[in-house]
């Protein structure tokens, strides 16, 4: 009979398998993402003793959501680059952007939640605009990045079957679209786009 712990035996030998390779395709998404794991851990440690509400929920949300989807994010570039026919310096510089750009992003989200603040569209004070901004300025160079990659991917030469290369594609389209969507939300400074909202008054 297969105890649970053989069960998942194989799929724990395929993850680590995934990590070293990723590890060894690019170290710097590698360790950016474990960075964020990291980060993740000790915010679930401290998040559980915060009782301050932020638009009416835990502070630590939304650093713990951002932290979980640039982990994903970075090790799939990672294991994306193996498979463009590029100087190893393109590579590099690529890697490094994303890296830098997320690690930014992550570091201004963490500070608003520990102030007790919100991140994006948070213009309320000379420093919370200053952080929006940067913010900003790292998702437009991480999006810049994304298209450079996609352009890659569609004229350049890859070492990929043709089914799983227009996979790369679709995906890189759709993070890229997102990103557009996302920018128009800054655009109207909210968090949703051409969303007419009713204001009922109700008797005290």
């Amino acid at each position: 009979m297969t105890t649970p712990a053989a069960a998942m035996s194989p799929r724990f030998n395929r993850l680590g398998r995934f990590l070293r390779e990723c590890y060894r395709r690019s170290k710097i998404l590698a360790i950016t993402g474990w960075i964020h794991v990291a980060l993740l851990a000790g915010i679930l440690v401290v998040s559980p003793f915060d009782s301050r509400l932020v638009m009416g929920i835990n502070p630590w949300i939304k650093p713990i959501k951002f932290a979980i989807s640039i982990t994903i994010y970075v090790w799939t570039v990672a294991w994306l680059l193996e498979y463009l026919r590029l100087p190893s310096w393109a590579k590099g510089i690529t890697s490094w952007g994303i890296s830098i750009s997320m690690l930014v992003e992550i570091a201004c989200i963490t500070a608003q939640a520990a102030r007790g603040t919100t991140s994006h569209y948070n213009v309320n004070t000379p420093l919370d605009a200053s952080i929006f901004s940067i913010m900003g300025s790292m998702i437009a160079l991480n999006s810049v990045l994304a298209l450079v990659l996609l352009i890659c991917f569609l004229a350049g030469r890859s070492d990929v079957p043709s089914p799983y290369l227009w996979g790369i594609r679709s995906g890189l389209v759709i993070f890229l679209a997102a990103s557009g969507i996302g920018g128009m939300m800054i655009a109207h400074g909210s968090h949703s786009v051409d969303v007419k909202m009713e204001v009922q008054d109700f008797p005290t």
